[in-house]
């Protein structure tokens, strides 16, 4: 490989692995070692989501054939990590049970138990084991009254004098974008919610 800057190219050094960093290549190289991840949990039968180097596999537990067949899936992605020299983030690894059913479930990554949980964050929601968005909503909204109270502290300890409907503006400017984080698809069917992040307003 070697650099170009302007019409100049750098000394040509042996690349031993690996991709250069900004390569055109690189995405292309990433997706063809993933999809063949997903193709081996999909043998097991496992539903997967990707989203980069994020994985959610899904499987309806019945009885406890599917359990062992989602800890075969987990043996198996445990395995392709290895066989890529790609470390698994066992910590950041959780078991949500979704649904009436609660089946005792352990499954293992690497010898390690995953916790079971009862709601887990992902990709900015959160996910909770009955699927109600009540975990979500009461989390934005805390965290748009926290901001809210950080605004109205800055503003009346440096600048009492500025009118009301300038302090108003910017609050409402900036803990709306926090409200507003994919709080619709939640208000179908909730009027509970949709008062409380109206409430804020």
């Amino acid at each position: 490989m070697c650099t170009k800057a302007g019409s100049e190219l750098s000394g040509v050094a042996e690349l031993v692995s690996g991709i250069v960093q900004g390569s055109v290549l690189r995405p292309i190289m990433f997706l063809a070692y993933i999809n063949k991840l997903a193709a081996i949990l999909h043998k097991h039968g496992i539903f997967v989501h990707l989203f980069a180097d994020d994985v959610k596999l899904y499987l309806k537990i019945l009885n406890v054939l599917d359990i062992v067949q989602l800890q075969g899936a987990l043996n198996n992605l445990v395995q392709w990590a290895d066989r890529w020299q790609l470390s698994l983030s066992v910590d950041k690894c959780y078991l949500l049970n979704i649904g009436i059913l609660k089946f005792d479930t352990i499954l293992t990554v690497r010898g390690v138990a995953l916790p079971v949980v009862q709601s887990q964050r992902d990709l900015g929601v959160i996910v909770s084991s009955d699927l109600l968005p009540t975990l979500h909503i009461n989390d934005i909204v805390v965290k748009a009254h926290r901001r809210a109270n950080l605004i109205l502290w800055a503003f009346e300890s440096r600048n009492v004098c500025l009118p009301f409907t300038c302090l108003f503006s910017v609050r409402q400017t900036s803990c709306r974008i926090q409200l507003c984080y994919l709080v619709t698809l939640y208000y179908k069917g909730y009027f509970g919610h949709r008062k409380r992040t109206e409430a804020f307003h």
